[in-house]
This record gives C-alpha cells, structure tokens and sequence, in this order.
C-alpha cells in the first residue's frame, strides 16, 4: 500500500490529517511539517496502524544486533 496523507478541511476551519500505508510511528514524521506549517495540534487519535511495526524497522533492529563490536 502507497503512502498517504489524506487532509481534510472542515466548515470551521478544523483541519484533519489521516495518514494510511505507514505502521508505527512513521506516521508523525510524515504529518510533522504540515503540522507545523497549519499550527498547535489540538487532539491526536492513534489509529491500530500506530502500535504495529514496520517490517523494515523491524529489519533494522536485526541488521544492528549482527554487527561484530
């Protein structure tokens, strides 16, 4: 699944971002910038997506743990 960001501007100015295709934490710094540019985050709901982990981090962690000291 690609990446997105799905932004959604309601009526009264609230601005929702919904990001899909990422798993862990990843999803903060995709949204960083743009909650940066918009201004104070005023509530942040994790989805399940959130608490999983990616692969590739995942892959990471084993590359670290064979490399000789």
């Amino acid at each position: 699944m690609n990446k997105e960001i799905k932004v959604i501007i309601e009526k009264d100015g609230k601005v929702t971002f919904e990001v899909q295709g990422v798993r862990g934490s990843q999803c903060l710094n995709l949204t960083e910038s743009l909650e940066q540019g918009i201004g104070d985050v005023i509530e942040r709901r994790k989805k399940g997506e959130f608490y999983q982990f990616s692969s590739i981090n995942l892959e990471q962690n084993i590359d670290r743990r064979n490399i000789p000291d």
